[in-house]
């Protein structure tokens, strides 16, 4: 117990807590059919993408959220990675919503970030969930994966300078 300390990524212990909380869902009261795995990203201008800073991915995070909420309900659970190119991106596993319009949402997610038009079109995945271990799996090696975080020194050390906080979260 205690207080933690810094995050620079995802952590063995945070990647447990995430998986406990996910297990903890009561799947009798979810319907199976009413849950999406959302991937969103940022768009190709790398240069400027790299500048952004951990209260501003977490801003772009809320407004997303509540968009979401606002418009369709339910609740998800999050994770923020870094890619190679040392820009984030956010993975939801979305619960008690059977559908998310796909324009809807890479627009509302474009105005939100401020991409570009080519953006518009490939800046969002959403699938719905075949099954519970299908859910499950997506939760372990995309949502816990740990090693993401740190598969590069510059990866470990953006993260550091870019104080995100967080990289989980219901």
């Amino acid at each position: 117990g205690g207080i933690r300390g810094n995050t620079y990524g995802m952590s063995y212990a945070s990647r447990k807590r995430l998986l406990n909380s996910m297990a903890k869902l009561d799947r009798c009261r979810i319907n199976q059919k009413e849950v999406l795995m959302i991937t969103l990203t940022y768009d190709e201008n790398t240069k400027t993408n790299k500048l952004i800073r951990g209260r501003e991915y977490k801003r772009h995070l809320k407004n997303i959220t509540d968009s979401i909420i606002r418009k369709y309900g339910g609740f998800g659970v999050w994770r923020f990675e870094l890619q190679k190119r040392l820009v984030g991106h956010f993975h939801f596993v979305w619960y008690r919503v059977r559908n998310i319009c796909h324009e809807w949402l890479a627009r509302r997610w474009n105005e939100i970030i401020g991409g570009s038009e080519k953006h518009l079109q490939a800046g969002i995945q959403v699938e719905a969930s075949r099954s519970w271990k299908g859910t499950a799996i997506y939760g372990s090696k995309t949502m816990a994966y740990v090693a993401k975080d740190e598969s590069t020194y510059e990866q470990r050390d953006h993260m550091k300078d870019i104080h995100v906080g967080r990289v989980w979260g219901i």
